[in-house]
């Protein structure tokens, strides 16, 4: 009896602990909020697209992660890989940990969901992570206010090494989440009090603190694969939007805009992106609880531009042929080009090549293997774009 008794008072503690923190996994006052039920999400209807970036985009084929979530499990802070067949995310179910959930092709359901192979610091619970493109190394958030840690591993199948305290000065304390660093790991951006604060490296696992994201109130997100874009929430938590952040130069952020077609009434944030930017995975909660956190998924469908008679002077004119491809691809814009580079789908670097400045490169491919690749451009004003091609 009094073993059932003291399962009961540890019953009542984890519960009060999920009911008393908001979708993003702060600790709240209130604790009168209940858990609607889940809304069924329909494809969405066509609708006049808004401009994302570059391309106009409508977000459809909206649903929730039903494979793998876990109800009341909290499962939150997604990351998607670069392909979008691994899906790392936190899942507070009884301990909260990180998972890994994987599917053969993007077209498929994701399965088989297992915890990641890493020893925790003692401290705190683990929230949020990050990892760089080849899934080799991994930041995350230790809750409450203990840090950013650091771990490596060797492979995918491999545990990540101790891990180890990264620096952050400047960095404020209290409630603090979602991590997410430029390829070259020279920025870090992390989320705090509905704000998203940027640091720069100064040293091997070191930070400074150097500004602050102009748009407030905001729920974490994250860069893009391209570190061109930043994914997040705009509004409070109680009824936040997705939105899109982009670079309007080669360093800042400025004007942000609504994705088009997730418009569900509640909690819309963590949102992560594949490297094409052709699949979001995002956390839809109806009540902005922790316990009622869910992960969702939707799909871009992106229309070519309207022609136009005058030539937009933010858009670059980027064309690869043939696409299919074998041996040589061309490219040719209506800028000259800096510098070109070339991924496989686990993000891998395969081509990094400097450019003569010219509108029309020639790009040997032979030593590529047959599949499909992301190739990015920059321009001498520091614009960037990325297209798919196919290697035959």
């Amino acid at each position: 009896m009094k073993t059932f008794i003291t399962f009961l008072l540890c019953l009542g503690i984890v519960f009060h602990a999920f009911s008393q923190r908001n979708a993003d996994g702060m600790l709240i006052q209130s604790t009168t909020q209940s858990v609607k039920e889940r809304p069924q999400v329909l494809p969405s209807p066509p609708a006049s697209p808004r401009s994302l970036c570059n391309e106009d985009c409508e977000w459809l084929d909206i649903r929730s992660l039903d494979e793998i979530n876990v109800d009341g499990a909290a499962d939150s802070y997604p990351w998607l890989s670069a392909d979008g067949l691994r899906l790392y995310y936190l899942r507070t179910d009884g301990v909260d940990q990180f998972y890994m959930a994987s599917r053969p092709n993007i077209n498929t359901v994701f399965i088989n969901p297992q915890p990641l192979n890493i020893t925790y610091p003692t401290s705190g619970d683990p929230i949020s992570c990050w990892l760089t493109s080849d899934e080799k190394e991994i930041y995350f958030v230790q809750t409450y206010g203990v840090g950013v840690f650091y771990a490596q591993r060797n492979s995918l199948t491999d545990p990540f090494s101790t891990p180890v305290q990264v620096q952050m000065n400047g960095l404020p304390s209290g409630f603090f989440s979602a991590p997410s660093l430029t390829q070259d790991k020279s920025q870090l951006f992390i989320y705090s009090s509905d704000q998203i604060y940027v640091f720069d490296q100064t040293g091997n696992l070191s930070y400074d603190f150097s500004e602050i994201l102009p748009l407030n109130p905001v729920v974490p997100g994250q860069l893009s694969k391209d570190d061109n874009a930043y994914y997040l929430g705009v509004g409070p938590t109680s009824d936040c939007k997705l939105h899109v952040m982009c670079r309007d130069s080669v360093s800042n952020f400025s004007n942000s805009n609504p994705l088009n077609g997730i418009s569900m009434q509640g909690y819309n944030g963590q949102a992560t992106v594949d490297a094409g930017e052709q699949t979001i995975i995002f956390v839809y909660s109806p009540t902005n609880s922790w316990s009622a956190n869910q992960l969702y998924i939707a799909t871009a469908h992106c229309d070519p531009p309207p022609p136009v008679s005058v030539q937009d002077p933010n858009e670059i004119d980027f064309n690869i042929y043939p696409n299919p491809a074998k041996n040589v691809i061309q490219i040719e814009t209506d800028v000259p080009l800096k510098h070109l580079s070339l991924y496989d789908l686990n993000g891998r670097l395969l081509i990094d090549q400097p450019l003569n400045h010219q509108k029309i490169n020639r790009i040997n491919i032979n030593q590529l293997e047959s599949g499909m690749y992301f190739c990015r451009i920059i321009t001498l004003s520091g614009k960037s774009a990325i297209r798919k091609i196919i290697v035959e």
